[in-house]
């Protein structure tokens, strides 16, 4: 296994990290968790399986966000959204939302149409943050469970990858989405645990 980001990867990811937070520093303790992510999206090996998504679960501060938006930076294939902010579009178009962010969730071509050979692979940051019961003119949607299942069928059918940051663990996952979304997610994503104390200042 690789033991030490080179200088040159390095100095990527701490130029992007500085676009992201200015103030952003590459720690020693993360950085073996940046090598396995690094590899994980440039498909060279790692710890994580690449043909699955990632779910970042840890403390407030210790970096979830800020890794996937530095290898979004680098690497620019997938997007990062707030998952509060999908309940707030909920409650605005209804569930239209979950299609957008689930089973229709694809690049569309020249003509219009959805590329199914081009997924939109998408980070859900803030994930069990968000009031996990929205209402749309009195009908009720456990909106962020919806779209994992839609993800899950277009992961297996069209090789659609799904990232998400959370705070919370698998257990306050179960009890908030269900049983069913639990083993879906444990199947299409890497489970990551960051530890430590908050590096915010």
């Amino acid at each position: 296994m690789q033991k030490n980001l080179d200088s040159k990867t390095k100095e990527q990811i701490e130029r992007k990290g500085k676009e992201v937070e200015p103030e952003f520093v590459l720690l020693s303790e993360q950085e073996q968790y940046y090598i396995n992510l690094y590899r994980y999206f440039a498909k060279d090996g790692g710890e994580y399986n690449n043909e699955k998504g990632l779910l970042i679960s840890g403390g407030v501060g210790t970096g979830k966000t800020l890794s996937m938006k530095v290898m979004q930076r680098i690497f620019g294939n997938f997007s990062v959204v707030s998952s509060r902010h999908i309940i707030r579009e909920f409650m605005i178009n209804g569930v239209k939302v979950i299609d957008e962010y689930g089973r229709f969730s694809f690049t569309t071509n020249q003509h219009g149409n959805m590329d199914y050979n081009k997924p939109k692979h998408i980070c859900f940051d803030d994930m069990l943050l968000e009031e996990a019961n929205a209402k749309f003119y009195g009908n009720q949607q456990n909106l962020m469970a919806e779209i994992l299942l839609d993800r899950y069928d277009m992961f297996h059918r069209s090789k659609m990858i799904t990232y998400a940051t959370t705070n919370s663990d698998m257990k306050t996952l179960e009890a908030t989405y269900g049983v069913r979304v639990r083993d879906r997610v444990r199947e299409m994503m890497n489970y990551i645990i960051l530890t430590g104390n908050t590096f915010r200042k």
